[in-house]
């Protein structure tokens, strides 16, 4: 799995996770790869604090913290799958995508293989 989201993540400049996203992959219950990779980021990959994760209060901290991340640096888009997340970060002008998208975006660009469905 991480090496995927190595090279899915490859085209992009800068991966920025806030540090409650970081402690959601380093939790015991994450699978054990996503935690290895969480564990030992890559050098594209950094965790940053927003200044200020006080809006959207009616999401989990994951969430909050990504959104307010988002519109502090401007962004390109925000991967986010939860749904309330999505639309929040909609309503607030964050474009958005999840991980499939970012997972066919990188099958567009042959830089992973995605089994085809018959």
């Amino acid at each position: 799995m991480s090496g995927q989201v190595d090279l899915a993540c490859a085209r992009y400049e800068t991966l920025l996770i806030p540090p409650a996203v970081h402690r959601e992959l380093l939790h015991p219950r994450s699978p054990a790869t996503v935690r290895q990779w969480a564990a030992t980021l890559p050098a594209w990959a950094d965790v940053r604090s927003p200044r200020d994760a006080s809006r959207c209060t009616e999401l989990g901290p994951g969430e909050r913290e990504a959104i307010a991340l988002a519109l502090e640096t401007n962004a390109d888009f925000l991967l986010i799958d939860e749904t309330g997340g999505r639309r929040t970060a909609v309503q607030n002008g964050v474009p958005v995508t999840g991980t499939l998208g970012m997972l066919e975006d990188a099958a567009n660009r042959n830089l992973v293989d995605l089994p085809e469905n018959g």
